[in-house]
């Protein structure tokens, strides 16, 4: 049985925005067996690491999102300027109008809305509780916290994990000093 099977019997697979991943919450990471990273890597398993309900987490991709590729109407706009205003991730907004994560993100750009920090947790449309923008620092804070404080349990047994992590972090700490 391949590693990658392993996991998927542990740990939770779900359709996101980047496709069908499993997912690895940071309190499970010390659960993971020495050199994974690499194990998965021959295996051909892309591996990335992504906020995930306001944690970090690990993503393993599975399958990637397939999507056909069709015109923007109008009402897809309308659609997409009220879900952009009331907040919701542009993953959220891309699942609800069928379209894949960086096609939304073109057309936010193209309507010309301002998408330098309007990022928040993700969350199904059907949820009435988005999260307000002013929350956005706070969360990019959160999530480096999260970042560093995975890399203090996952160093020296998971080098490769922790470089990722901390660079993650570092771009995420850059992002904020070029606004500011």
């Amino acid at each position: 049985m391949s590693l990658l099977d392993t996991l998927k019997e542990r740990f939770k697979v779900e359709q996101t925005e980047y496709g069908t991943c499993l997912i690895i919450p940071k309190k499970q990471w010390t659960e993971l067996p020495v050199g994974w990273e690499q194990q998965l890597a021959k295996e051909g398993v892309k591996v990335f690491s992504q906020s995930w309900n306001g944690e970090a987490a690990f993503f393993i991709k599975l399958a990637a999102v397939k999507l056909r590729k069709r015109r923007w109407t109008e009402e897809d706009n309308a659609k997409l300027k009220t879900l952009y205003g009331q907040n919701y991730g542009i993953g959220t907004i891309a699942k609800e109008l069928g379209r894949t994560y960086p096609s939304t993100q073109h057309q936010i750009e193209r309507l010309g809305l301002p998408i330098a920090y309007h990022r928040t947790v993700e969350t199904h449309v059907a949820d009435p509780t988005p999260k307000p923008s002013d929350n956005v620092v706070a969360n990019n804070n959160e999530v480096v916290k999260e970042f560093l404080s995975a890399c203090s349990l996952l160093y020296p047994t998971h080098k490769t994990a922790c470089a990722f992590l901390l660079k993650e972090a570092s771009n995420k700490i850059l992002a904020e000093a070029k606004v500011n």
